[in-house]
C-alpha cells in the first residue's frame, strides 16, 4: 500500500483541530505548512518509538540516527568550554533559521563570540578537531534533516517494542520488521500499519493516520488502534487521555 506524504498534505486532522482550539494562529500556520514544529523530549521519544514500531527499517533510519559523537568540551568555566558553548549556540541558531554555514566559518565565529584570547584560534580549533569536535559539530548539523537520539533512548524504545511483540494478549498485532507494503495478512485478517486515510466531512477534506487498522474480511469488522506512550501509571493514565485529547482522536477515527 503506497502512502502519501501525510504531514505535508493540506487537510484537517485531529491535531489541527486541537491546535485550533488553543492557538488559532498556529493552527493556520500548520495548515499553510509554515509552522515551526517544536517537540519536548517526551514528544520526540514518542514519535521515535512510533516510527520504530510502524515504519520500515529504511524509513526509521531516514528519520532518526543514534548520536555517535559527543561535545569534547563541556566545562564552560574554561575557555575551551566557552568556545564549544558559543559554537553550539551558533549551530542551533543556524538550524532554527534554516540557514547553511561552513563548519570552519562557525569555528571562527565561535572563537570571536566567546570572547576568549587563548589558546590561539588555530591551535584551539586544531585541538578541538583532534578530540572529535568536528565530527560532533557535523553530526549536530545533521539534525536539520534527521532527528538525533541517544543510545539510551533507542535501547529503551527497542525494549518497549520487544515487550509488546512478546506479549501474550497483544503481540499478534505487531511485527518485528514492518514490510514496505505496511500490511500483513494472517488468515482472513489484514493488519495495516499507519494507514493514510482521507475523507470528506461537510465538504472539508480531512485526514487521519491510525497506527493499526485490523480488517477482518470474513466477519466484516474493522478495528482501529492507536499506540500511545505515557509516563502515567494505573488510574493516572486517564488524565493523560484528557490532557492530550486522545478521546477526541478516538472519535475522529469513527467519523
Amino acid at each position: 500500500m503506497e502512502r502519501n506524504n501525510y504531514f505535508e498534505r493540506k487537510a484537517v486532522s485531529r491535531s489541527l483541530l486541537s491546535e485550533l482550539a488553543r492557538h488559532p494562529q498556529r493552527a493556520k500556520a500548520m495548515l499553510d505548512g509554515t509552522a515551526h514544529r517544536v517537540e519536548s523530549d517526551a514528544m520526540t521519544f514518542g514519535s521515535m518509538f512510533d516510527s520504530l514500531m510502524f515504519d520500515t527499517s529504511k524509513e526509521f533510519t531516514s528519520k532518526y540516527r543514534v548520536s555517535q559523537y559527543e561535545n569534547p568540551w563541556t566545562d564552560r568555566r574554561k575557555n575551551t568550554g566557552k568556545f564549544a558553548y558559543a559554537l553550539e549556540q551558533i549551530m542551533q541558531e543556524t538550524l532554527e533559521n534554516d540557514a547553511t554555514a561552513e563548519i570552519e566559518a562557525m569555528f571562527m565565529q565561535a572563537y570571536t563570540q566567546s570572547g576568549i584570547k587563548s589558546p590561539k584560534v588555530y591551535d584551539l580549533i586544531a585541538e578541538f578537531v583532534e578530540l572529535g569536535g568536528r565530527d560532533w559539530a557535523s553530526e549536530y548539523m545533521m539534525s536539520k534533516t534527521i532527528t538525533l537520539i541517544t543510545q539510551e533512548q533507542y535501547n529503551k524504545a527497542a525494549a518497549m517494542k520487544a515487550t509488546l511483540i512478546n506479549n501474550d494478549y497483544v503481540g499478534d498485532m505487531f511485527v518485528q520488521d514492518v514490510p514496505e507494503s505496511h500490511c500483513i495478512m494472517r488468515d482472513n485478517i489484514e493488519v495495516v500499519y499507519q494507514m493514510d486515510m482521507t475523507f470528506e466531512l461537510q465538504g472539508v477534506e480531512c485526514k487521519a493516520l491510525p497506527d493499526i487498522v485490523i480488517i477482518d474480511h470474513e466477519k466484516k469488522i474493522i478495528q482501529i488502534i492507536d499506540l500511545k506512550t505515557t509516563s502515567s501509571y494505573d488510574h493516572n493514565v486517564m488524565s493523560s487521555f484528557i490532557k492530550f485529547g486522545y478521546d477526541l482522536q478516538g472519535a475522529w477515527y469513527t467519523i
